[in-house]
């Protein structure tokens, strides 16, 4: 070989020997088989720009294999014979180490069914030769590296394909040794091959034969490589001895001073031992991420902390298996020993549920990887109610509460809260974190119309960011009183004058789901036995109403029925039979024992002339006249007669007007503040002559209550000479 290089060792051929006796061996069987020897090979130590060559014997059984080799790094190789390879007979592959900078390299030579573990350790230019023996125990290579198949080169020629190469390790200087000793290898390095791995290295002294030998110790203690050597007890006839030097794989390479002394402690010589990490090991923190929940539309990232805490830079690839809901950022291309990668996970679900999958980082000239899982969950976007609707009794002030759940990764904020008419909504807090419920109370308050009434309406709930609105449906069962009467008017016919006529009777049945107590007030000639009180739900009752008329005439008069928070009325007539007197000024007006705006009575009296009727001035009301009487009036012709209503209360009153008669009244439904009001009276003259009455019931237009009540006579007069009696 030309300058520079080493010989081949003789070792070769002893490999040769071994691959065919296993190829003898494996003849018998039908499968190909490939005999490689050695599976690995270790170059020592090599100043950089210089070159040994070791070979590797290949031997196929029973088929004939195409190599397909290839090999990266500082390494080159040759085929002899080419690069067939026949059935049954060896072939040699020779292989060149040239180290282009200072420190280990390795590589793999690799091939169909072949794989060779190359090493060795570049030393700077000018240091001594080392010689290392090679270990006696070995990791198969496939626990070293498997660097992944490289495309089959254009030639079989010895060639270097460029790897990433590690930084060059400081060898540290050399002590000066005694003449009468002579060290070989001033600097041994020690090659780990896994994170596992166990190795030896030994450097031989020479020229000990008549030289004492005390001790081979660290030179610091208490050391740190297993040390064995043959020095301190060699023969007298020796001219070597050795040390060795067991070394395991550290977080960071190391190195150790190794002194012969003399037996009186004089430093004779020294070596260094040195640790060197030949693989990549990948590590990373966190090794898994769980993002936990995250909502939908949302965006959570984490981080990872990737390194390489081996002796080589790796080239890298990152991959990912994994729903689209992950993504990542890139390392690059390259990892280098001792600058750390930040690598930054993206979590954005697209649905609800869970989601899993791994990211997985590669050496793509090693078998070193790592696999991180990483998993989270997708959460609603939107908050959610604890009911969708609420029920109400129908009693008013009635109070019921639903909470608002915060199922998201974020929180939520209420804008605003509402509810339809005859509600009140309110929320207990304007914004809550995730798992967190914020209450929200909705209280029944209806309006005296609406009281009692079914009904149905909604709560709107508004949250911003994001913008949501919550509904929940809101129901009220009806809870009042609804009086139904069998009759709505009552003709008694004929009557004598002070008599009292048989009775006539309606029913009254309560079809609401409230009780109610039943108020009965007759006007006119007519007298109400009140048999009622209060009414349960789907109870009934009978009012006894007679007619006792005062005078001889048509007789016109009217029951007013209340309860429930409504007044009805029955109209009522009858003929007094007597001779024609003097029109009656004092009609009976009875109000039976009942209830009149809550208010319970029992009255029974006559109006004499000018007194005012019951109800004047009631709740800030009062009617004037209290008796309004046509007199003389014309036959079929219409009268008129002014009613002045007065207001003390300080509000608008609105009041409604009942009247029984051929009577009719006209204005004044709403009286104002403060102030009064002329309604009008208007008489509808009949056709024959002679005496009649009526009745008018003013009612408050909101509870329905009766608040004045006003008498209404009228008598005709036969026209005389076509002059009518003028009116008093």
């Amino acid at each position: 070989m030309g300058a520079g290089y080493r010989s081949i060792p003789m070792g070769l051929c002893r490999a040769t020997l071994i691959a065919a006796l296993a190829a003898f061996w494996l003849a018998g069987s039908s499968v190909a088989q490939i005999v490689i020897s050695p599976e690995r090979l270790d170059f020592g130590s090599v100043r950089v720009g210089e070159a040994t060559v070791q070979g590797v014997a290949i031997f196929s059984v029973s088929t004939v294999a195409m190599l397909d080799l290839s090999l990266t790094g500082p390494f080159a190789f040759v085929v002899t014979p080419p690069n067939a390879l026949a059935a049954g007979r060896p072939l040699t592959v020779l292989v060149q180490f040239r180290p282009v900078v200072a420190g280990p390299v390795g590589a793999e030579l690799r091939g169909k069914g072949i794989a060779v573990a190359l090493r060795g350790v570049g030393l700077p230019a000018g240091a001594g030769a080392v010689a290392v023996t090679p270990p006696t125990t070995r990791h198969p290579p496939a626990a070293r590296l498997a660097a992944p198949a490289v495309a089959r080169p254009a030639s079989a020629t010895a060639r270097v394909e460029s790897i990433p190469e590690p930084a060059a390790a400081s060898a540290p200087a050399a002590r000066s040794s005694p003449a009468s000793l002579v060290v070989s290898d001033a600097q041994v390095w020690i090659s780990l091959y896994s994170p596992q791995d166990t190795e030896t290295a030994t450097a031989t002294i020479s020229g000990i034969s008549g030289v004492a030998i005390g001790s081979v110790v660290p030179a610091t203690a208490p050391g740190i490589f297993a040390l064995a050597s043959t020095c301190p007890a060699h023969p007298a006839s020796a001219a070597t001895c050795t040390i060795t030097a067991t070394a395991a794989a550290a977080e960071a390479p190391e190195s150790e001073s190794v002194d012969i002394d003399s037996p009186d402690g004089v430093v004779l010589g020294r070596v260094m031992f040195m640790s060197s990490k030949s693989y990549v090991e990948f590590s990373a923190t966190p090794a898994s991420i769980d993002f936990g929940g995250v909502s939908v539309g949302d965006k959570a990232t984490r981080q990872i902390i990737f390194a390489d805490r081996g002796g080589w830079d790796s080239s890298l690839a990152t991959t990912i298996a994994a729903p689209d809901a992950f993504s990542f950022s890139s390392c690059g291309r390259t990892l280098r020993v001792g600058r750390p990668c930040t690598l930054v996970v993206a979590f954005a679900p697209t649905a609800q549920g869970p989601f899993s999958g791994s990211i997985t980082l590669s050496s793509l000239n090693t078998s070193e990887r790592t696999v991180i899982p990483v998993s989270g969950t997708g959460l609603p976007w939107d908050p959610t109610m604890s009911a969708g609707s609420l029920s109400f009794a129908g009693t008013s002030g009635e109070t019921h509460s639903v909470s608002l759940f915060n199922p998201t990764s974020h929180v939520i904020n209420i804008l605003g809260v509402t509810a339809s008419e005859s509600f009140a909504a309110s929320a207990a807090c304007t914004s809550f974190a995730p798992g967190q419920s914020c209450p929200v109370a909705v209280q029944y308050l209806p309006t005296a119309a609406m009281n009692g009434v079914a009904q149905d309406g909604q709560l709107s709930i508004f949250t911003g960011e994001p913008a949501a609105v919550s509904q929940v449906a809101l129901h009220v069962a009806a809870n009042r009183a609804s009086l139904a009467i069998d009759r709505s008017a009552i003709q008694f016919g004929r009557q004598q004058v002070g008599t009292v006529g048989p009775a006539e009777r309606i029913t009254i049945t309560n079809a609401g789901q409230a009780s109610a107590t039943v108020g009965v007030q007759s006007a006119g000639d007519f007298v109400a036995a009140n048999g009622c009180g209060t009414l349960a739900p789907g109870a009934s009752c009978t009012v006894g109403l007679a007619f006792a008329p005062g005078a001889a005439a048509a007789r016109n008069g009217i029951v007013v029925i209340t309860g429930g928070g409504a007044m009805q009325t029955v109209g009522l007539a009858g003929e007094g039979v007597a001779p024609l007197p003097k029109p009656n000024r004092n009609v009976p007006l009875s109000i039976a024992s009942g209830a009149l705006g809550g208010v319970g009575l029992n009255l029974g009296f006559r109006f004499p002339r000018g007194a005012p009727a019951p109800g004047a001035a009631k709740d800030g009301i009062e009617v004037k006249p209290n008796r309004v009487e046509f007199a003389c009036a014309v036959p079929a012709r219409d009268e008129a007669a002014p009613l002045t209503i007065d207001n003390f209360a300080g509000a608008v009153r609105h009041v409604t007007y009942i009247v029984a008669g051929p009577f009719e009244v006209t204005g004044c439904e709403d009286l104002p503040a403060k102030g009064n009001c002329v309604a009008g009276i208007t008489f509808h003259g009949r056709v024959d002559a002679g005496a009649t009455n009526g009745l008018l019931v003013i009612a408050d237009g909101g509870s329905a209550d009766p608040i004045a009540v006003v008498q209404l006579e009228a008598s005709v007069v036969r026209a005389s000479s076509g002059i009518s009696r003028p009116r008093e």
